[in-house]
Order: structure tokens, then sequence, then C-alpha cells
């Protein structure tokens, strides 16, 4: 199985952490076409490249997002869905590389929590980001939320 590679001093310049073991490289590669099925987009991704969509995504959220909730989600679940998995895959946990990867995910979803605000009266919301909203953000996204945004210090773009 070929192991395509990012630019590795991408995510050492982002995160100052390196990821050298090719051994979890493969078995990253297995978790994913495993979740996602041999045929998949999702199962063809890199570490590094996953690692850098999320945090472009979450960086270009400080700008505001242009969009209804509806591509949101959709959005995170492309996005952090599969890190949800990876992070806890009790195949990668075996491996020194795994703990560059949740420090990396942990700094992102920092900046992410900054930039959102928990609210758990959204309904059928079962992951920790799903209970989050924008802070920022235009009217179609609040406006395809359905949620009353008046105790909340929201921007709209």
């Amino acid at each position: 199985m070929e192991i395509k590679k990012l630019n590795r001093d991408e995510i050492k310049e982002r995160f100052d952490i390196e990821f050298n073991d090719d051994n979890y490289r493969l078995a990253f590669m297995k978790v994913m076409k495993t979740v996602y099925g041999d045929n998949s987009v999702a199962a063809d991704i890199i570490l590094e490249e996953l690692l850098v969509d999320w945090d472009n995504f979450v960086n270009d959220l400080k700008d505001g997002y242009d969009m209804s909730v509806y591509e949101f989600d959709n959005d995170m679940d492309s996005y952090r869905g599969p890190i949800e998995h990876l992070i806890s895959s009790g195949d990668l946990e075996q491996f020194r590389d795994h703990k560059g990867l949740r420090l990396i995910v942990d700094m992102i979803d920092e900046k992410f929590k900054g930039l959102t605000i928990e609210v758990n009266d959204l309904s059928n919301r079962d992951k920790w980001w799903s209970r989050r909203i924008l802070l920022k953000a235009d009217d179609e996204y609040f406006d395809t939320l359905n949620f009353d945004l008046t105790p909340y210090k929201i921007i709209r773009t």
C-alpha cells in the first residue's frame, strides 16, 4: 500500500509536531478504510491533509460563515467527524504518533471553541461540536438555525 505524504513541514510549522512512523500512517489508512469503505474519498485522505483541512476550516470561520446551518453541519461532519473516529480508535492508541494527533486536534478544537458558543438546548445534537453555534456568520446561517439568539452575543456578517 502506497503511503502518500503531505509536506511534513506544514504540520511542523503550524503545530510544531511531526509524524514519523509509517506504521502509524498505515494504521491510520486502515481505520479510514474501515470507517468509510475502501473506495470512498475519505479512505484516501492522509493524516496531514485531514489536520490541515480541519485547521483551515476553523481559521476561515474567524471571518464568519456565509451558508446555512445545514451546510455548516455537513462541513463539520466532513472535517471533524473523521477525526473523532481516529482519536477514539483503539487501533491507533498504541502508536506514539497518536499523541501528536491528539495534541493537534486539541489545539484546533480550542480555536473552534473560541469562535462558537455551547448551546445545550439544540435538539438532536449528539456530538460536542454540534451543540455549538457560531458567534459570527451571515443571516442565512442564523435564520436556518431556528433558535432564539437573543441571549447570545452573535455577529451577523
